[in-house]
């Protein structure tokens, strides 16, 4: 993009900002008590025009706005470092010194090393001055926080929504503990891995993740805990909707890799680079005492050194970062069943992408009768689930949803429903949605079968199965 766009896109969030800023100041009268002298020929004084570059969204947006005018340049000059800091904590949000330290940590000097080159950089510590390759990656760390929060809300605290619904406590205190579950994965690199060297330290290793742990108070400790489990299912659920690699302890494996990769491979439904680790040794089972544990035993050494009661084993452990739990015993709108935060609806459909009984290739399995025996119609189905570039669920459900029978007349669309419920939607309609496809792709239809989805005959005779229609209700 040309600079002129960046400009205009710059000055036309300052117009607003300017103008909102004026009217609070005038009705409050306040201008009166601004006596900085103005450096510059601009209508407005200084002191407001550097309250305005403080509130600016994003670097971009900064760069914009200070390029636009030289006399806005020179008020930035006067205090660039604060105006720096405050762009990047709109950026981060309170989270910000938790995202400083990622960027500045200095790894854990060993026993018998000499003192570290580098001071191992705290929270606590001045977060200013701000270099540019800082600004760049806080930027780029924010996105991925972003997305996880984002992730995070539409799982356990509105499944409605695809963007984050958390309140700033809440969202504070998941961005703190995912900036510092991605900080021990710099500490404790998977990349600096040696398979045998670790498990002859293995011992010393948990005691150097304890002691990491040790330095937080418990209430951050209970967050840390909750996000983990939050990655770990999210990296659960994505092994299951990539199916090109079945491990039973993967989810703890995934949390070596760290946040960013987890959510890479769930957006890109792609687990290869969460599967590295594995390539190491001949049997992924090997792993499991080292990585097993890769967070739950410093942890629960921390807390019983403490003597705190360890985190919860149910759903009430997410109180460590929302204040409610609103949808622990929510009911499957069929069925009635308590299912909690496992509900779906035209809102998530393509979750069931990560459920086993829901996969797409398990669809098969629901056609009626023989259907799923019948080659031509079970590659039928096969080629129209595994042809969709997005997430069949989705539409399949939709249409589905036009063509219901008369015993799910009073089926709505945003009736949240379980997984078994939306499995037994599929016995009943998925060979009514193939003849649908069907007739929607101008294939002419022959006649139907006396036998309907229940004949035999279809499943060892493939001239058969092609000359009638077997996707219909038996008549004999």
């Amino acid at each position: 993009m040309s600079r002129g766009p960046v400009l205009r896109l710059g000055l036309t969030r300052v117009a607003t900002l300017l103008k909102s800023l004026l009217f609070l100041l005038y009705t409050r009268k306040l201008l009166a008590t601004l006596t900085m002298r103005s450096l510059t020929s601009l209508p407005l004084d200084d002191d407001i025009i550097d309250l305005v570059l403080t509130f600016l969204p994003n670097f971009p947006a900064l760069g914009a706005t200070i390029l636009a005018s030289k006399q806005i340049y020179n008020i930035f000059k006067i205090h660039p470092n604060s105006i720096i800091r405050a762009v990047a904590y709109n950026i981060t949000g309170p989270a910000l010194p938790q995202a400083m330290r990622l960027l500045r940590y200095a790894p854990p000097p060993e026993p018998n090393d000499p003192a570290p080159l580098q001071k191992i950089w705290l929270e606590s510590d001045p977060i200013s001055p701000i270099t540019n390759w800082e600004a760049h990656c806080l930027v780029k760390n924010a996105t991925i926080v972003s997305s996880l929060e984002n992730l995070f809300s539409s799982r356990y605290k509105d499944r409605a929504s695809q963007t984050s619904k958390l309140d700033s406590m809440e969202s504070w205190q998941f961005r703190s503990a995912i900036y510092r579950l991605m900080l021990f994965t710099q500490f404790f690199n998977v990349d600096d891995f040696e398979y045998e060297s670790q498990v002859e330290n293995d011992g010393e290793e948990r005691l150097k993740r304890k002691n990491f742990f040790s330095q937080f108070p418990n209430y951050e400790l209970f967050a840390v805990h909750s996000v983990s489990i939050f990655l770990r299912d999210v990296a659960q659920w994505t092994e299951i909707a990539d199916r090109s690699f079945e491990y039973s302890g993967f989810g703890d494996l995934a949390l070596v890799q760290g946040p960013q990769k987890i959510l890479e491979a769930y957006e890109t439904l792609d687990t290869e680079t969460l599967r590295e680790i594995t390539e190491q040794v001949e049997d992924p089972d090997d792993l499991v005492e080292l990585f097993k544990g890769y967070l739950a035993p410093p942890l629960s050494s921390v807390f019983e050194a403490r003597k705190t009661k360890p985190p919860a084993t149910d759903n009430t452990h997410w109180k460590s970062i929302l204040k409610d739990i609103q949808s622990e015993n929510d009911t499957c709108h069929r069925c009635h069943g308590v299912y909690g935060f496992d509900l779906y609806n035209e809102t998530n459909w393509e979750n069931l992408r990560g459920i086993d009984s829901t996969h797409k290739w398990n669809i098969n399995k629901y056609l009626k009768g023989n259907l799923y025996q019948s080659q031509s119609i079970s590659d039928y189905l096969s080629s129209e689930v595994d042809s969709s570039t997005t997430s069949i669920h989705t539409r399949m459900l939709r249409e589905i949803h036009d063509l219901r029978v008369v015993s799910y007349d009073t089926w709505d669309k945003q009736d949240w429903l379980c997984a078994d419920c939306i499995v037994e939607i599929l016995r009943v309609h998925l060979h009514l949605w193939l003849l649908f496809l069907k007739k929607r792709s101008g294939e002419i239809i022959p006649d139907d079968c006396w036998y309907g989805y229940n004949c035999r005959t279809q499943i060892h005779n493939i001239r058969h199965a092609i000359r009638l229609n077997h996707l219909c209700d038996p008549t004999r």
